[in-house]
């Protein structure tokens, strides 16, 4: 029998028109349902891995609480074990009574409340501070801490708080170097001003501070950074400087400049006049200098260090003005720099035997003047009045302030005759005595006048003190 094939035509299915250009009786709606099929798996899967993401987030925060745990209890291991061998080799700490009643009341009385059991776990466990029991027994020392204390002491003794009085001058001004080396800000610009901390550069330049990156360079104060408005040639070694006038800090650096140039002259010329290369140069080549420079035996030697000190003191007269205060530092950069030790050496000189007025004048009446402006100040009384220090060895005022590894080692027992006792001598009464009557000019004899009357100042301020 032959088998028979039966066609199924298709029904119809809506829209009954052409879609893209095939017949409406072969085009099939869409299948919503496997759409639907797929968001939902979608979803699943997103649902999946924010489950899993927070699985992993609350796996790392139980493993940093762990960590956490751990490490206060290794904490806490630690301090048993060095307070119990801290108790073994000194014994129980001395505690009082009622202290520790306060700790042990301050740590057992703590309020109970209750809590969950996520809570409890999400907690971390509090650590108890240790706290000594008790002792029973009488608290008391080992018998042998006090030796082990005084050998520890020996053989390495503890920074003890030293007094001011202790303290040489040169000590003293090593704790307020900052005031010398500091930079300060720029009154315009706020940057920095720093010092070049050169010895050969005029005071000056040292003293009037300008700012590199502003265009007008306005010269500042070095002492509180305040513009001035001095001209830009300013020399600052006479009395139109209003630098003067501006601060205590801006005078005491002027004078910590004035005598490092001559500290640094003083010890390039004994330097020189002794061909030693020991540095820095010791006391008694720097004495071999001053008793040829007092003794005028060589005039090319002598008189550019005498114009040089003569112009030192009187530019200190200069920035020791008496209507203002001076700055604490002042006295101790006197005592710390060889100014004094030239005074003395002149003053001493001059008890000696006759003295060459003509060459001399000038200086001693700076040195005159000098000593009445410093017996007029009572921070200044010391340097005329007491015993100056005997400098062994130093590197000049400069290189102290500057340099943390210079030296300055010298003798401040006392001993030594002062600046009021050498000036009062009756040597130089005498000398002055004959000097007048041999002097013929009017100018000489009124020199000598004044020089008489500088000297009788001097010793009244020695009476009225």
């Amino acid at each position: 029998m032959a088998s028979t094939y039966h066609y199924h035509h298709p029904q119809p299915v809506w829209p009954p028109s052409h879609f893209d250009g095939f017949p409406a009786m072969y085009w099939t709606p869409p299948n919503h349902a496997g759409q639907a099929g797929e968001v939902n798996s979608w979803r699943e899967r997103i649902n999946a891995e924010r489950r899993e993401t927070l699985r992993r987030v609350e796996q790392i925060r139980a493993d940093e609480e762990l960590a956490m745990r751990m490490q206060r209890e290794e904490e806490h291991l630690l301090l048993l074990d060095s307070t119990r061998s801290a108790e073994a080799d000194y014994g129980p700490p001395i505690v009082d009574e009622d202290t520790h009643r306060q700790r042990r009341m301050s740590t057992s009385t703590r309020p109970c409340t209750p809590h969950s059991r996520r809570s409890r776990r999400s907690q971390s466990p509090v650590v108890e501070p240790f706290i000594p029991p008790p002792s029973t027994k009488p608290s008391q020392r080992s018998p042998t801490s006090k030796a082990r204390r005084a050998s520890a002491a020996v053989n390495d003794p503890a920074p003890s708080k030293v007094t001011s009085s202790v303290l040489t001058p040169a000590q003293q001004l090593r704790e307020c170097a900052h005031i010398f080396t500091r930079a300060l800000p720029c009154s315009r610009c706020g940057n920095d001003m720093f010092i070049q901390p050169m010895v050969d550069v005029s005071v000056g330049k040292q003293l009037h501070l300008t700012c590199e990156k502003c265009p007008k360079r306005t010269a500042h104060c070095r002492g509180c950074a305040k513009a001035v408005g001095c001209r830009r040639d300013c020399d600052a070694l006479h009395s139109d400087c209003r630098l003067i006038t501006c601060c205590r800090k801006g005078r005491a650096i002027a004078i910590f400049e004035i005598l490092s140039l001559f500290d640094k002259y003083y010890t390039s010329a004994a330097e020189d006049l002794s061909k030693s290369s020991i540095w820095p140069v010791p006391k008694a080549e720097r004495d071999d200098f001053l008793r040829l420079a007092t003794s005028n035996s060589d005039s090319r030697l002598t008189r550019p260090f005498n114009t040089t000190l003569s112009e030192t003191l009187a530019a200190l007269q200069t920035w020791l003005p008496l209507e203002h205060s001076v700055h604490s530092s002042v006295p101790l950069l006197l005592s710390t720099s060889f100014i004094l030790e030239v005074v003395r050496a002149y003053l001493k000189d001059a008890t000696g035997g006759l003295i060459n007025w003509v060459v001399y004048g000038e200086l001693y009446t700076e040195i005159l003047s000098l000593l009445k402006l410093l017996g007029r100040q009572e921070c200044h009384h010391e340097l005329v009045m007491g015993s100056l220090p005997t400098i062994h060895r130093s590197s000049g005022l400069h290189s102290w302030v500057w340099d943390a590894q210079s030296e300055w080692s010298a003798d401040c027992t006392g001993g030594r005759k002062s600046l009021y006792s050498i000036a009062d001598a009756k040597d130089i009464r005498a000398q002055l005595g004959k000097l007048g009557k041999k002097l013929l000019s009017e100018e000489s004899r009124e020199f000598v006048t004044q020089f008489s009357m500088d000297l009788n100042h001097i010793v009244c301020m020695n009476v009225l003190n």
